[in-house]
């Protein structure tokens, strides 16, 4: 595992909250420094609200040693928000059972699977705030997996629908089209955006 990149402020993420964000690869790769990393969140701690962690090519609870860059790069008493798939639930379950996890940003493509499933119960039941994107791919997410997603996520800080195009999908959902579906799902969450 290595940091493939490095974000010292992002504000789009959760509005009204600055982060910085690690990303990081699996496998071997030149990257930028986790020294030089923590000492920048460090110096920054003062002005920003969390760090958040996420994986470039797979899930971000799979990396072997995610525990150490955590702590080697968060600063004491800094949120740290881990942005996965949510493929690997007993990974999350320790993450959050050791500190390392306050927040988890779910991102989802399609109907969940088990293991996803179960990751957000872990987040549900653990002292730990979540949300979700939702990409909306029209090819992989219609509106009853979308109200099957919802309901699973129900209590969670945002859910965001993100608009994809991609060419292997067909016609990409109209503007208004996310807009009744996100409205069909107030109450699922404190909050539902379009992006």
């Amino acid at each position: 595992m290595y940091i493939s990149g490095f974000r010292r402020i992002d504000t789009t993420t959760f509005p009204g909250e600055y982060l910085s964000v690690v990303e990081l690869s699996s496998g071997d790769g030149h990257g930028v420094s986790e020294a030089e990393v923590a000492n920048t969140v460090h110096g920054d701690r003062d002005s920003i609200d969390a760090v958040m962690f996420t994986c470039r090519n797979g899930d971000v609870l799979g990396l072997d040693g995610i525990h150490r860059t955590i702590r080697n790069i968060r600063p004491p008493l800094m949120d740290t928000v881990l942005r996965t798939p949510g493929t690997v639930p007993a990974a999350l379950d320790d993450l959050i059972g050791a500190g390392y996890a306050d927040h988890v940003l779910f991102v989802f493509d399609r109907k969940l699977t088990r293991s996803q499933t179960e990751s957000v119960a872990i987040a549900t039941s653990g002292d730990c705030r979540f949300s979700a994107e939702i990409m909306m791919d029209p090819s992989l997410v219609d509106t009853a997996t979308l109200e099957d997603i919802a309901e699973t996520l129900r209590g969670a800080r945002a859910i965001t629908l993100r608009r994809v195009e991609s060419p292997e999908s067909c016609r990409p959902y109209r503007k208004s089209d996310l807009t009744s579906m996100a409205k069909s799902l107030k109450g699922m969450a404190k909050e539902v955006r379009l992006a």
